[in-house]
């Protein structure tokens, strides 16, 4: 077994000598072999165990029998005590995912803390096909069905080639004494049905079986990592700005698995596969609807997807205006100037530009959102016309019309639909005296 686990260390180069090795040990078979077998091979790894307060005397019973295992060794230690179930009962949490969580975040901690290069786990090849069926019994993609990978940045399981019968043969040959944990005979666990149950009953029809499904997770795991590459090559060809979450509604109503590419998109803003088949079934029709995540909302455009982060934002907001003011730096960068009306020499035309009649303005100004209900006459037109009928003319997506900002008078009245149009009744004149001019800025040029 030393062999076997010393080739498996370095052919899946999980670590060398020159590392320093965090051991997260129960006191229970797997860690106890574990540990014997590193020092074995000349590691001397420091300690790490986790008491989850939810055995009673039998938790403190291991924390101690791993005490002593240090002491007798002459290793360093590190113990730590978690309240798992008010841990699990504030994060809403089965008591199974709470302690996964606490652990996990404490061996992190003192990763960074202590500079430990690997945490080095007990997992072996039962452990491994056990999570795999568990997997499969819930219904999982590539993703759960590659189980658990030997080196997975840091953390490693340097057993996960090596079977439990193996590991029992190692310990008796060498007379290891370890803890049983009473909650591994109990049944009422999936992973302890398939344990004492299902992968008993798989070995006696054929023992090669289990050897054959550890490879077929192999293989799973070198087509899911192939898979993952391909994604992220085709969805980065399909952007131009990694920030610009928009893409054509033809990439996946046209894609003959466009349902799973979708799927693929949208895991990383947080969206579940349900989600995924909702907003599919309405790319082909239902514009301007909008699905949220935790993280995100997605909108369908008449032509495309768009994504976004969620933001608080409070449409009774608002910034204002004082009559001395230069730069407005929030919500949006504008510049200010105010100068005589005969010292200008053209209108600049552009959109992010407004040339206003300063004695039509009452300070302060304020800058907000468009409301309902809001109304302007639009340079050159005779009429008023709803803000919402002017974003429909413009053929704004829900999107522009959350990201667009109106400059207000103090009467109330709408002067400038920002970046887009004037109010006529604010333009310059041959009446005009002073010029009143904001320049909306692009903050990455500027």
């Amino acid at each position: 077994m030393l062999k076997e686990v010393e080739n498996f260390i370095k052919t899946e180069n999980l670590f060398t000598e020159r590392e320093k090795l965090l051991l997260a040990i129960s006191g229970g078979i797997d860690s106890v072999v574990l540990l014997h077998v590193l020092m074995q091979l000349g590691f001397r790894p420091v300690l790490a165990h986790c008491n989850f307060s939810l055995r009673g005397e039998e938790s403190d019973g291991d924390e101690q029998f791993v005490r002593d295992l240090a002491e007798k060794l002459n290793l360093e230690l590190l113990v730590k005590r978690f309240d798992t179930k008010t841990y699990a009962a504030q994060k809403k949490l089965s008591t199974q995912m709470a302690a996964r969580e606490l652990r996990y975040n404490w061996f992190t901690r003192l990763s960074e803390e202590r500079g430990f290069t690997k945490v080095v786990l007990g997992h072996h090849r039962d452990d491994q096909l056990e999570t795999f069926l568990i997997n499969l019994f819930r219904g999982s993609g590539i993703t759960g069905l590659k189980a658990m990978k030997a080196g997975n940045g840091l953390l490693v399981r340097p057993l996960l080639n090596t079977s439990r019968k193996t590991i029992e043969a190692y310990a008796a040959q060498h007379q290891l004494v370890w803890r049983e944990d009473s909650t591994n005979r109990e049944t009422n666990y999936l992973r302890n049905k398939i344990r004492h149950s299902l992968l008993i009953e798989i070995e006696a029809v054929d023992p090669a079986y289990l050897r054959k499904m550890s490879e077929s997770i192999l293989m799973l795991q070198r087509e899911e990592a192939l898979y993952r590459q391909l994604l992220k090559d085709f969805f980065t060809n399909q952007f131009q700005n990694d920030e610009d979450h928009k893409l054509s509604k033809k990439l996946f109503l046209n894609h003959p698995e466009g349902l799973m590419l979708l799927f693929e998109y949208l895991k990383q803003f947080g969206y579940n596969y349900e989600q995924a088949e909702q907003i599919f079934e309405t790319l082909k029709n239902s514009p301007g609807r909008l699905f949220y995540s935790k993280s995100h909302q997605l909108l369908i455009d008449r032509n495309t997807l768009q994504i976004r982060l969620l933001e608080d934002n409070d449409p009774e907001e608002y910034f204002l205006i004082q009559e001395l003011d230069e730069v407005i730096e929030k919500p949006i960068l504008l510049k200010i100037s105010k100068f005589d009306f005969m010292s200008m020499n053209d209108i600049d035309k552009d959109a992010s530009c407004a040339a206003l009649d300063f004695d039509q303005l009452y300070f302060p100004l304020h800058l907000r959102r468009w409301r309902q209900g809001d109304r302007f006459k639009p340079l050159g037109m005779r009429g008023e016309k709803l803000v919402s009928d002017f974003f429909i003319d413009q053929q704004f997506s829900l999107f522009e019309k959350q990201d667009t900002w109106l400059l207000i008078n103090g009467n109330q009245e709408v002067i400038w639909v920002i970046g887009h149009r004037i109010d006529d009744r604010y333009k310059i004149t041959r009446r005009t005296k002073m010029v009143y001019q904001l320049m909306l800025q692009n903050r990455l040029n500027d």
